[in-house]
This record gives structure tokens, sequence and C-alpha cells, in this order.
């Protein structure tokens, strides 16, 4: 990708947008992620990588790309986890407006100028977000792309799910984030979560959604059926860290927003073509967490249950002896 004309802002305009990117052991997709940042329309961009105690070659491709553009640059974290590496990222950076992009995931090439675009529309809109497409682990799009509500949120409607999905698709006014005290460093889940909560119910500031995709989010099987206990787990502290500040919230929806966030799970193990005792078992958490709320969403709820039911199915089948006219 070497060919590849980009252009670069004159050095007399700083930066608009900063770029935050923490990355650990990162390099076999960080190449290609600073590659969908170096190709994007808008040019008045910096990016800072955090190299949050990284043991593999994440610091020599982040070098590599930093020779070719000098907008790029590279500091060493000291291993705290990716909220301490965002903070610290956004500290190091200079721009009014700050877009967070994970090491594994892609933005389209409209991405921050529509953010720009619309941040400048939208004085009271303290942070935006858009819709991702799941791509697969060579980054080829998938059909499954984000359907959830993307304006006119609430701090109930983030309780239940998380619309942007991801900390990828987030850009965030610099003094809102300093207002609000940047991410909960002691999160490791969900702390993207937990930050829409925190603006929506401490400030007055307003979290809208953009209705495109703008972001590529790479999702792995690898390792999936314990990150699923750990992202229930990274769910619950942050339900623990709202009732701090906002009790009430918790007290009228916590138990529904549980159903539905276990519910969640349940629709990603189907997705990652887990096996599907493993997608049943946080269904059933769910329904037991709140019948009610499952039954809000039917069509979801079901369609879960059905998918993960006829995935238990095939795999039982496939897993018994073939007969082809005799014993095989």
């Amino acid at each position: 990708m070497s060919t590849v004309q980009v252009s670069h802002p004159s050095s007399s305009r700083p930066p608009l947008i900063s770029v935050v990117i923490p990355a650990r052991n990162a390099s076999t997709t960080l190449d290609a992620t600073l590659w969908s940042v170096r190709l994007q329309t808008y040019a008045r961009w910096e990016v800072v990588v955090v190299d949050d105690g990284s043991t593999d070659d994440t610091a020599d491709v982040v070098a590599r790309h930093q020779r070719e553009d000098a907008r790029i640059r590279c500091v060493k974290g000291p291993a705290c986890g990716v909220s301490a590496a965002r903070n610290l990222g956004t500290a190091l950076s200079t721009g009014p407006l700050v877009a967070f992009l994970d090491a594994d995931d892609l933005w389209l090439p409209e991405k921050l100028a529509t953010h720009e675009w619309f941040m400048a529309a939208e004085p009271l809109v303290g942070m935006s977000f858009d819709r991702i497409r799941f791509v697969d682990q060579r980054a080829q799009p998938t059909p499954v792309v984000s359907t959830r509500r993307v304006s006119g949120l609430t701090g109930a409607d983030l309780l239940h799910e998380n619309p942007a999905c991801t900390a990828s698709t987030l850009v965030v006014r610099r003094n809102v984030f300093n207002q609000l005290g940047g991410f909960d460093e002691s999160l490791a889940h969900a702390e993207d979560l937990e930050l829409m909560i925190r603006l929506c119910t401490t400030t007055a500031w307003r979290l809208e959604g953009l209705d495109a995709i703008h972001t590529h989010y790479r999702a792995s099987a690898q390792g999936a059926s314990a990150g699923l206990q750990r992202m229930q787990d990274g769910w619950e502290r942050v339900i623990d860290k709202v009732r701090r500040y906002a009790p009430e919230l918790v007290f009228a929806y916590g138990h529904h927003a549980r159903a539905v966030h276990q519910r969640y799970l349940a629709r990603r193990a189907l997705r990652l073509g887990m096996p599907a005792q493993e997608g049943l078992h946080w269904w059933r958490l769910a329904w037991r967490s709140s019948p009610v709320a499952l039954l809000r969403q039917p069509r979801r709820s079901l369609g879960t249950l059905a998918g993960l039911l006829a995935c238990a199915l095939q795999q039982r089948l496939r897993s018994q002896p073939q007969m082809a006219g005799g014993r095989t």
C-alpha cells in the first residue's frame, strides 16, 4: 500500500481532530488500522498511538507510518489497560475533537469529515458516534450491521444497550471529555458505555449518533467463551458505577437492562459461531432476569432463541456418526 497517495495538511494548520489508538501487541492489525486513518478524506488530524506494554512489533509498525506521515506518533504507556491508554493519548493530543479507534478496527474514508461537519453543526452535542459493520479476521465485510437507535438517547436507553457498539465509533469534544474526567480506568469492559451514560446523566450535553456506517468492527471468536463472561462481569461493574451517580436509573431499569445485555451475549455467541449451548446459557439467564424485557422485543428475543436452537440441532447432527449404506 506504500504507493497510495495521501494528502497532508499544511504545517501551519493545527489538527482539529486527534485520533487516539490504544495498542497492545497489535502488530498484525495495526498497519491496516493506520491506513484507514491516512486514507481519510479529511486531512486535519493527528494520530497518537499509545503502546500499552506491547512485546511484539507494534512500535515498529507505527514507526514505518510515522516516517511517511508526521501526523502520526507513538508514546509508550505503562501497560495499565485500554482506558488508561485512551486517557493518556488524549492528554498528549491537541485537537478540539478526539476520536477513538481500536488497533484492530477500521474506518471508512468519510468518517472524520462527517463527524467534524456534524459536531460543527450541532453545538449542543458533546459526543457523537456512528454505525458499524462487522468484519471477519481478514477485515472482509459481513452482512451484519448495527441497527440500534442513534438519536434522542436517554440514560435509560444506554443502560439497556450500547448504541455505539464500540469505542471505535466515538468522537468527543475535548472540553467535554475533560469535564467528564475521561474514561474510568478501573473498567476493562464497557468503559465506553459508562462514559456515555455519565455524559447523559451528569451533564447537559447531548449524545447523538450518525445513521450511517463509518466503522468496520473486527470480532473474533478466539477465547470468546471466557470473553462473554468477562463482558458480563464488566457490565455489572458499570452498573455499580452508575448506581453511585444515578441510583434512580439503576433502580428503575437495572434488571430489565441486565436481561437485554445477557440476550446480547447470546446473540454474540450465535454470531461468532460458538457452541449453541453457550448462547442458550445466556438466553436462559436473560429470561430469568426479566421476561418482560425480552417480550418487549419479541422478534429479536425469539429470533435469537430460534437461531440458537437451530444451531444446536445442526451441531448435534454433525456430532452423530453418519450412516450411508451401513456403518461408517
